[in-house]
């Protein structure tokens, strides 16, 4: 487990904010705002349960203001897990706790839904392991309070990635190679 804590914090470093794949990870990461949590559930139910002591710690401990929920032992396809993620989002919407937190799925396999798995754009959502991102939802509206900057993120994003050459590919995305 603390080898794949320590994976997350490199992948987050090297990847995420070395590519500036997130250009508002640095400045949390540098303020010791992010919380990285390996879980060890091995099946939803028990995923489910540290998801939710994972929005208690962030809704209670300060200054974190983000959390990386890796899932070391759920062995889990893409669609499955996304499809997890999203019931965890209807289940925060009927709680009324959708203005509060925000979630974002990573995974080794990550791929949009209008996008060929082998797109280079879905880099930018795949990690290491499969992966909650819980943030607040106040700091993205603060983040990206112009809507057509968010959306330049994205684009911006796809050109880089698939401007790296094979060897930069292999090198901020080791894990999948």
């Amino acid at each position: 487990m603390q080898n794949t804590k320590k994976e997350i914090h490199k992948w987050l470093v090297k990847t995420i904010i070395g590519l500036n794949l997130c250009p508002f990870a640095k400045e949390p990461h540098e303020k010791g705002q992010i919380h990285i949590e390996v879980s060890k559930a091995s099946n939803f139910k028990s995923a489910y349960k540290d998801f939710v002591s994972s929005l208690n710690y962030l809704n209670k401990v300060n200054p974190i203001r983000t959390t990386l929920l890796a899932f070391d032992q759920l062995d889990t396809s893409f669609e499955d897990f996304n499809d997890f993620v999203g019931s965890l989002e209807d289940n925060l919407d009927e709680n009324g706790l959708l203005n509060i937190f925000q979630l974002v799925c990573f995974h080794p396999e990550f791929r949009f839904s209008d996008s060929d798995t082998h797109d280079l754009a879905n880099l930018v959502n795949r990690s290491p392991k499969p992966l909650i991102h819980i943030l607040f939802t106040e700091d993205i509206t603060v983040a990206t309070k112009d809507l057509a900057a968010g959306e330049n993120i994205s684009f911006t994003n796809e050109k880089n990635i698939k401007n790296l050459s094979e060897s930069e590919l292999k090198e901020f995305f080791w894990y999948l190679y």
